[in-house]
């Protein structure tokens, strides 16, 4: 039942905490603290996802993970993710399916990248895949997951960010457990990939680094319906696979708009947190 349970996970958002001060542990204030305070408070060894429109600082603890965000137009902390996963004294959870659930059965690598920006194929490091894909397919592909990484497992609907690593390059993608049961990690799905180097790679070539007119002439023609936002330093670009504009699953660019990179795409980000019908 529900009241046996325990929470083991928390996060503030700043839309939740308008009307109170939340005060957070070594003096971090929410919604005034900056990346060099978080820094300063807890090392400058987190897991640092530069992406937009936020940073992400992630710090691993011997039983959990903290993960403050960082708007990159305020500069301030706009939400924190915070998990402890180690277990109360005499506590007897649900057994793990080490199984392959029915999904990851059906699992096929696509054969070729296409030409439809929100197939749900990508490119990562050299590898297609076809969001949300088995994180085993990553690592039959030679991925390995950080030694960083304490949990061995996820419950119905868990997930989280995940460092992987392979040939000395660390990427982090976010995974969660789409079935009814609790499964180890490798059984688990990728559903979130960002990337601001070139390892990920879309459709029509689209990737970090592509000039900003070619994307918008590939956006056009693809007809998909798409929302575009303009920062102080980026542009950003929505990109949905239907009129649902509400939808978490999606395509997000952003365009640089000052530096060297200028009028490139400064970040890809694609999201499919559930299966399609």
């Amino acid at each position: 039942a529900l009241k046996d349970c325990y929470v083991s996970g928390l996060t503030i958002k700043d839309k939740l905490v308008s009307d109170f001060v939340v005060l957070l542990p070594k003096g971090l204030m929410f919604g005034k603290a900056t990346r060099e305070d978080i820094v300063s408070a807890y090392g400058d060894l987190a897991t640092a996802y530069e992406g937009s429109p936020y940073i992400t600082l992630t710090y691993y603890f011997e039983k959990g993970r903290w993960e403050f965000y960082v708007d990159n137009e305020t500069g301030t902390l706009f939400r924190v993710d915070m998990t402890h996963n180690s277990s109360p004294e005499g506590f007897v959870g649900s057994a793990v399916n080490a199984d392959m659930t029915e999904e990851e059965r059906q699992y096929k690598a696509p054969q070729e990248l296409g030409d439809d920006i929100m197939s749900d194929i990508v490119e990562f490091d050299g590898d297609l895949y076809r969001l949300p894909c088995p994180l085993n397919a990553m690592l039959q592909n030679g991925w390995n997951i950080s030694p960083n990484v304490d949990v061995d497992h996820l419950a119905s609907g868990d997930g989280g960010t995940l460092e992987l690593i392979r040939n000395g390059k660390k990427k982090t993608v976010s995974i969660r457990n789409l079935d009814t049961e609790a499964h180890y990690l490798g059984n688990c799905f990728v559903t979130f990939i960002a990337d601001g180097e070139g390892t990920l790679v879309l459709p029509e070539g689209i990737k970090a680094g592509m000039a900003s007119s070619e994307f918008l002439e590939v956006l056009e023609q693809s007809g998909y319906t798409y929302n575009q936002r303009e920062g102080d330093s980026l542009d950003f670009y929505d990109v949905y696979h239907d009129k649902d504009t509400s939808s978490q699953d999606r395509l997000h660019i952003s365009v640089s708009k000052e530096g060297k990179d200028a009028g490139k795409i400064f970040v890809v980000e694609y999201s499919r947190s559930e299966f399609p019908d």
